[in-house]
């Protein structure tokens, strides 16, 4: 751009970097756009998306039952119907030998979990002097909170009790009976037109990507499998581990507990160590045994060792291979925005995103656009502007080149 200043002319130009930082804004400007538009969707699409959500991952859990006995020679709809009624067999036998006693457990930890905070508040208010020697108004801040906690301690647990409510009906997220019935309608159609759908939309795909299509659906199935049934076993088989363990150390609300710390799994890094809290709080306030304590740390610790060894190994033949600082950016960024039912779907979306992104670089890496020469596209090096400053480096690299010296230190190469 010329400017003219007292009839000199000087040539401005842009910062190399421009339009990186413009393409940056805009991202952050059109997924800031996509967010809201996602929320106000979400409104309107949430009563109906979260049954689906469960049906699908259920539809996951019964799929190997459907095959089983299709095997026997049964047609699928048969099959369908014959897997529908075995499950719900189940869930009865569990609502009627599990559950009630989870809701006394669960009733018992929100009577008692007053009387628990207050003990432990009591306990600790003498080890604040530390804190007061070091710092005198946080010391008062913090012994006020406290003080007004033995005052009332259902300020505390109130939240606490709310919150794990809402995490006992299905996922704490189905509002209405009538979303909880269209559930089982929902996995009959998955169950029995999602094959059709596939095969739909594999046709639909040009023929030269139909071998990509095909790999990248297994990919992403394998995925969600691997997670939804390996998981949820897994869960299930820790939940009886730690359940075990606790009641032989005579902790108290032990089935419940061992619920929590196994099914917490299906949060990685969070629900564990939460539920390793919780467990130590509620021992230590109950008793305050050394060797209790010790064997609740040590239950944890051999669960997660058989879990890490045998259980995911043998179950899911592998991990998800994510790295730890995606896994746990992705859970806090769900649990904001869609709170608990984020935190368990944000490892399979990860995972399915990782797959997804993996044959996408794969294509692009291979593409004629990366691979191809300058001139398939017309382009030209841009001739050299006598304006701009010399580069010494490179031109001394180049001699460099030429001359078979090393452009740094002048010595032969």
């Amino acid at each position: 751009m010329e400017v003219s200043d007292d009839g000199l002319k000087i040539k401005l130009k842009w910062p190399r970097w421009t339009p990186l930082v413009v393409i940056a804004l805009a991202v952050i400007v059109l997924v800031g756009l996509v967010l809201e538009a996602a929320d106000q969707l979400g409104d309107v699409l949430w009563p109906i998306f979260v049954p689906l959500l469960i049906a699908f991952a259920l539809a996951y859990i019964l799929e190997p039952v459907v095959g089983w006995f299709e095997r026997l020679g049964i047609p699928r709809r048969r099959a369908i119907g014959f897997t529908l009624a075995s499950a719900f067999l189940v869930l009865v036998l569990f609502a009627i030998f599990v559950v009630p006693r989870l809701v006394a457990q669960f009733a018992l930890l929100a009577e008692r979990l007053p009387l628990l905070v207050g003990i432990f508040l009591e306990k600790i208010q003498p080890l604040l002097g530390s804190i007061r020697r070091i710092n005198e108004g946080l010391y008062a801040s913090i012994n006020a909170r406290i003080a007004r906690y033995l005052e009332d301690p259902s300020e505390l647990t109130t939240p606490i009790i709310e919150w794990m409510q809402g995490g006992t009906g299905v996922l704490g997220v189905t509002a209405s009976l009538f979303e909880t019935i269209l559930i089982p309608f929902f996995i009959y159609y998955i169950l029995r037109d999602l094959p059709k759908l596939r095969a739909a939309l594999e046709l639909l795909t040009p023929p030269r990507f139909r071998t990509t299509t095909h790999e990248v659906f297994d990919r992403v199935a394998a995925v969600g499998q691997n997670f939804i049934r390996g998981q949820l076993t897994i869960c299930a088989i820790m939940a009886v581990l730690d359940s075990i363990g606790f009641l032989l150390l005579g902790i108290p609300m032990a089935i419940f507990l061992g619920v929590v710390s196994g099914f917490g799994h299906l949060v990685p890094y969070v629900g564990p160590t939460a539920a390793a809290i919780l467990t130590v709080a509620v021992t230590a306030v109950d008793n305050p045994e050394w060797w209790r304590i010790v064997g609740v740390l040590g239950v944890f610790l051999a669960v997660q060792a058989i879990e890490a060894v045998v259980l995911t190994p043998l179950i899911l033949g592998g991990h998800l291979e994510l790295h730890p600082f995606w896994v746990l950016a992705g859970i806090t960024i769900a649990g904001h925005l869609f709170g608990i039912l984020g935190m368990i779907l944000a490892t399979p979306t990860i995972a399915i995103a990782k797959v997804l992104l993996t044959y996408a670089r794969h294509a692009y890496l291979h593409s004629r656009f990366y691979t191809g020469p300058i001139s398939d596209y017309g382009l030209d090096p841009p001739p050299r502007d006598e304006t701009e400053p010399r580069d010494a480096y490179a031109e001394t690299s180049q001699m460099a080149k030429d001359e078979e010296v090393s452009p740094v230190t002048g010595d032969p190469a």
